[in-house]
């Protein structure tokens, strides 16, 4: 977007693991580690909730697609979209699942939903594919595993090959995370179960899952006094600490799925 509004030259630094992606959705990109020192401005991209005198607005007060805009002072230019260059090596159909992401404040919570959701997918004749990094997550005594039913994906795999292996797949279902943004690059329909965050906080899907009646959205919320805490508002409740994750039944899940099947004409 910058090429494009000023005619400028654009080098971007990123973590090596975002990079090949980076190169296959903007093949004129320029990376480099290495700074001109004819530099005209520095731009750096960060969500910053432990330094949040360093950002424009609260990072937590918009959507992530416009706070990006607000860092950079552009238009919100169009998500790039990821082209797969592999054939499908997969015939039968499969869905992708991802249990795990980068808090356990955004995990699914329901006792056994995701054994649950793996056996109701596998009866509609999915392959169901975890593609998380880890088996096995544990934080604030909050453990999530890969479901047994799944089938093992998981690894600290490239994300092109998440990329390509979502672009084949039927559908994704996940949390917040980034697989989830990756599955939307990638045209891949995302069920996020997301009770976290605020409904306008990701990117649109008309699949998102979380509970109206239950506490929800305090990573969005200013009163919350939240900087990665593992319940802002009910932390030791031992009733209500991530009722936002935790009042989420499956019904809730396969209801957002048949509608997703619906929409795309999976079902008869």
């Amino acid at each position: 977007k910058y090429r494009e509004e000023y005619n400028a030259d654009v080098t971007c630094s990123m973590p090596k693991y975002l990079s090949e992606l980076a190169l296959k959705l903007d093949t004129g990109m320029k990376l480099s580690d290495k700074w001109d020192e004819n530099l005209y401005a520095v731009y750096y991209m960060h969500m910053g909730f432990n330094f949040p005198s360093a950002l424009p607005i609260p990072a937590d007060s918009r959507s992530l697609t416009m706070y990006g805009q607000l860092l950079t002072g552009l238009s919100v230019p169009e998500l790039l979209r990821y082209t797969p260059t592999e054939e499908r090596t997969i015939r039968e159909p499969y869905v992708c699942i991802a249990v795990q992401a980068s808090t356990p404040n955004k995990g699914w919570l329901w006792p056994q939903g995701w054994d649950i959701l793996v056996d109701y997918l596998k009866k509609l004749g999915y392959r169901v594919l975890c593609i998380d990094r880890d088996k096995r997550q544990e934080r604030d005594g909050y453990v999530t595993e890969m479901p047994k039913g799944a089938e093992d994906f998981t690894g600290d795999l490239p994300l092109v090959q998440r990329a390509e292996l979502l672009a084949h797949a039927d559908f994704f279902v996940g949390l917040s995370s980034g697989l989830a943004w990756l599955a939307h690059s990638a045209d891949c329909p995302v069920v996020m179960i997301a009770g976290f965050t605020r409904d306008w906080y990701e990117f649109h899907t008309p699949y998102r899952v979380y509970n109206r009646l239950a506490c929800n959205g305090c990573a969005n919320d200013d009163f919350a006094e939240f900087i990665f805490d593992i319940c802002p508002r009910h932390k030791g409740d031992k009733e209500r600490e991530l009722e936002c994750q935790k009042k989420i039944p499956p019904r809730m899940v396969t209801d957002a799925i048949e509608r997703l099947r619906k929409d795309k004409g999976y079902t008869k």
